[in-house]
């Protein structure tokens, strides 16, 4: 278990699940599976995970900053991509309006860069 500097708990299971407990509301979320072998974070996003006034999808900023993935495969709507975590670290942001928020610290990465590597194979 690791908790964030926000005081939500993030549980590593070992057949790589990523969940967490958030800490306001006790309600818990999945967050992905890490496969440390391959250095990969799966994470799969539905349609309603978009944030729409900056197209972009967010990614768990603890997990990120771990060191263990070297890519994020993501799926969602769009398709799947696979996208360094050097990418989304250097070239993501986080929207104001989350800024002073307590809950999961995210870094969005616009949907139009998420793009750039439909087909990237690492």
């Amino acid at each position: 278990m690791h908790i964030d500097r926000y005081g939500n708990k993030i549980y590593h299971r070992k057949n790589g699940w990523l969940r967490m407990k958030l800490h306001n509301s006790g309600q818990q979320r999945v967050l992905g599976w890490l496969d440390e072998e391959n250095r990969v974070l799966t994470i799969n996003k539905a349609a309603r995970h978009l944030h729409r006034p900056t197209q972009s999808y967010g990614f768990n900023s603890t997990i990120l900053k771990w060191d263990k993935a070297d890519i994020v495969k993501l799926t969602c709507p769009e398709g799947t991509f696979h996208i360094p975590v050097a990418d989304v670290l250097a070239h993501g942001f986080v929207p104001k309006l989350f800024r002073a928020r307590g809950y999961q610290h995210q870094i969005y990465l616009s949907l139009e860069r998420i793009q750039n590597y439909k087909n990237y194979n690492p």
